[in-house]
């Protein structure tokens, strides 16, 4: 049988749910940005350039935050929608 002193106090308890569920909604939050962002990449190819490959959105779909970021950018100056795509 477990003495008191072994057991978590109810505080500690608390506190441990409340970091967990803090953590929850950060991840939440990041997939949520993320998930926003590639949707403004497509939109913005869209725009530019028409209907898009459908390799061309998975390629967006699997692109990191930073890969994201340097599209958008070359959306603005690319001549071409594999200027836009080229590895920088």
């Amino acid at each position: 049988m477990p003495l008191r002193g072994d057991r978590p106090d109810n505080a500690e308890v608390m506190q441990t749910i409340a970091q967990m569920l803090e953590a929850q909604g950060m991840e939440r939050g990041l997939q949520k940005g993320r998930r926003e962002g590639m949707q403004e990449v497509v939109r913005r190819l869209l725009l530019r350039f028409g209907e898009l490959p459908a390799v061309v959105t998975q390629r967006v779909a699997a692109a990191e935050a930073d890969e994201l970021e340097g599209s958008v950018d070359r959306i603005i100056f690319a001549g071409s929608l594999d200027e836009v795509l080229r590895e920088s």
